[in-house]
């Protein structure tokens, strides 16, 4: 996962939680979270709020989207998408520019085809890596310390949400600096653990967990389970996108910067 040049990765590392409970596969349909801001962790953090997600899976197939809103414009918003499928791993950030393409076509007469070549950053692209390349990059990541590793540990509460039991664990880095909690329903199995590196290895399908990134401390509640067939065009990237590699995108960040 490479939201670092997009926007800013969620990549941690955790514990595990025991696996003997047996969990009715959840093959096609959409999950929806509420996001709420529960407190600001930094002075200046970002002015983008996630407000909402949704994971889509179809089989192996697998989409999921961030909504994020400007705190300061309701009317800004952002949207994060990840598509997993059988050729890899695709990105986007779907965003307005501050100024339309359409105006800035007309206002300095050039065509379109004439500005985005001169403004390459504005025409809308997906990265793109393979399933390979995000092994390695976790590997090295691992052995450079930059995951944490993360212990859980059960705090003996039982509730439910949307009728599905669940079980609540507090995840807690090895060195004390971060503590996450975790409501686990074994209801259902859907990968929302893998878009989130602490819950990685949690058994069972996270309905209520907190995460920290971009300087604020979050909630994530689901809001809606619901089975029901998805077209397969949900599970492919728009042909009108570009389609770059992490190297080409810097490539082209630093022909801009020249």
């Amino acid at each position: 996962m490479r939201y670092w040049i997009l926007f800013t990765v969620f990549l941690l590392s955790l514990g595990i939680v025991d696996k003997t409970r047996a969990q009715a596969e959840f093959s096609e349909g959409t999950l929806i979270y509420r996001i709420d801001t529960v407190r600001r962790l930094e002075l200046h953090p970002s002015s983008y709020l996630p407000v909402q997600f949704k994971l889509y899976k179809k089989a192996d197939l697998i989409r999921v989207e961030t909504q994020y809103v400007n705190m300061a414009d309701s009317t800004d918003r952002k949207r994060m998408i990840e598509i997993r499928n059988q050729k890899g791993i695709y990105s986007v950030l779907e965003e307005k520019p501050s100024i339309p393409i359409d105006s800035l076509v007309k206002k300095l007469s050039m065509s379109k085809d004439s500005l985005l070549k001169v403004f390459p950053w504005m025409n809308e692209f997906a990265l793109f890596s393979s399933y390979e390349e995000e092994k390695i990059s976790r590997s090295t990541a691992a052995l450079q310390g930059r995951l944490k590793t993360y212990t859980a540990k059960k705090v003996g509460q039982k509730s439910s949400l949307l009728s599905m039991p669940t079980e609540k664990f507090v995840l807690t880095s090895l060195d004390k600096s971060d503590s996450l909690n975790i409501q686990v329903t074994q209801a259902i199995s859907a990968p929302v653990g893998l878009f989130f590196e602490p819950l990685r290895k949690i058994a069972g399908t996270p309905l209520q967990f907190t995460d920290s990134q971009y300087g604020w401390h979050y909630r994530y509640t689901i809001e809606s389970v619901k089975a029901q067939s998805l077209p397969d065009e949900l599970f492919q990237i728009d042909p009108k996108l570009r389609i770059l590699t992490d190297e080409q995108m810097l490539q082209e960040t630093k022909e801009l910067i020249k």
